[in-house]
């Protein structure tokens, strides 16, 4: 026999709450892990953002492919690939970025990288990261379970890393650069995604956890 039971959540609320965890996932939402897709580990594997709980708060990490999704030791830093404070490493790359603009051979920085050719394995790449960016849509929308997400996603990682590294972009030496430097030293997280993907910068982490810049294209506008 049916009971009546007094509407509490409304529908749209409570659809809302079923997508929560789609909506807020870290690749959806990259504010979170601003140096995803331009933090190279030691070892040159993508560096990838996790939250790692502790009592009473939650902090963000950056870590080795190797060590999060492959399992396997890092090149670079064996079975103990430090899980970095994601934080301190957005600080630290903001410094870097911020120095190398006050450098005082800047325009020999840019021309050093003048002659640097095509990425032969450009469109491979793509491929990857397209079928990479699907294949977490279908895990996301549960149209795949874990297990083979994970297998797919560890032959997809593996055959990324096999790539030849990108060479160095060929930047354009612009008449000013002060713009983006003040931009840079007050951006939020999310304005700092936007700057990293427009200058198309690329940090690495040291043994010493330290962060370099290796590579960078200024616009010309």
């Amino acid at each position: 026999m049916p009971v009546p039971v007094p509407v509490i959540v409304d529908e749209a609320t409570w659809v809302s709450a079923q997508r929560t965890n789609v909506q807020t996932h870290a690749r959806r939402d990259a504010s979170r892990y601003p140096l995803k897709g331009h933090f190279l580990c030691a070892c040159g594997a993508p560096m990838n953002g996790y939250q790692k709980p502790k009592p009473g708060r939650n902090f963000l990490y950056y870590r080795c492919t190797f060590g999060l999704h492959l399992r396997l030791p890092c090149p670079a830093f064996g079975r103990r690939a430090p899980a970095v404070r994601a934080d301190l490493m957005e600080q630290r790359a903001r410094e870097a970025l911020s120095s190398w603009f006050d450098a005082p051979n800047l325009a020999q920085l840019l021309n050093a990288h003048s002659s640097a050719q095509p990425d032969p394995y450009a469109e491979q790449r793509e491929d990857l990261d397209a079928k990479m960016a699907k294949l977490v849509d279908l895990h996301l929308d549960s149209l795949i379970d874990r297990p083979t997400f994970e297998r797919r996603r560890n032959a997809l990682l593996i055959e990324r890393a096999n790539l030849e590294p990108a060479p160095l972009p060929a930047p354009v030496l612009p008449p000013d650069l002060s713009g983006l430097q003040a931009q840079l030293a007050g951006a939020s997280a999310a304005e700092l995604t936007e700057l990293l993907e427009l200058l198309q910068v690329r940090f690495q982490l040291n043994e010493d956890l330290s962060v370099n810049l290796v590579s960078l294209a200024i616009p010309l506008s």
